[in-house]
């Protein structure tokens, strides 16, 4: 049926959530400009295929080693399993499930098919789901790309100056303009303006730039 005139402004305005529960489940907030107080972030990885965890379980490893930078910044990796074959099939898929039941490392395992959800690629930002505690997720699929480290910490730091805006890369092709390779070069050269990015993270009064 069609909907009168304002009709879904109406109901909105005129909703009330049914208990407490419910109008807490969907409270939304706008970011903030910048988040350069935050010092650690949950890693997601969205999986459906145990023949190809391999690389995955190699990046978890590097994330989580006591003899890198990383492991201090990584508050919990999240494996949100979404294909319908068992995780453990194969090799890597077990060792993942088996660091997942040490109490001593920060890693979970989700299967949303198995708690009623769908096969969604959505399952990823689920927060019903998820139950993330920190403020800034790495999000990868099970076949990467993986990133290094130190692209890793770069971005990480770009996002505190910027925390309401996503922050990634894609691993494709890039064809620039004459005038983009132009800014491209100065910024090689040193000449970096605020415009670019802001350098560094700095308290001024009550003032983060």
């Amino acid at each position: 049926t069609d909907l009168p005139t304002l009709g879904i402004a109406k109901a909105l305005s005129s909703y009330r959530p049914a208990s407490t529960e419910e109008a807490e489940q969907w409270k939304c907030e706008v970011p903030p400009e910048t988040e350069c107080q935050v010092n650690s972030f949950t890693i997601i990885f969205l999986g459906h295929n145990p023949e190809r965890l391999i690389g995955m379980k190699r990046q978890m490893n590097g994330f989580l080693s006591k003899s890198g930078d990383m492991s201090k910044l990584v508050h919990e990796i999240l494996v949100v399993w979404n294909g319908p074959r068992e995780l453990s099939e194969t090799g890597a898929g077990k060792s993942i499930q088996e660091m997942s039941e040490d109490s001593n490392t920060p890693v979970r395992v989700l299967y949303p098919l198995k708690m009623g959800y769908p096969n969604d690629l959505l399952n990823r930002y689920d927060p019903r789901l998820l139950k993330v505690e920190s403020k800034a997720i790495l999000y990868y699929d099970d076949d990467g790309p993986f990133y290094s480290h130190d692209a890793i910490l770069g971005a990480f730091e770009l996002w505190k100056r910027n925390s309401n805006t996503q922050i990634g890369a894609m691993a494709r092709r890039l064809d620039v303009s004459p005038r983009q390779e132009a800014v491209k070069q100065t910024m090689l050269q040193g000449q970096l303006s605020e415009r670019h990015f802001v350098p560094h993270c700095r308290d001024a009064g009550d003032s983060v730039f």
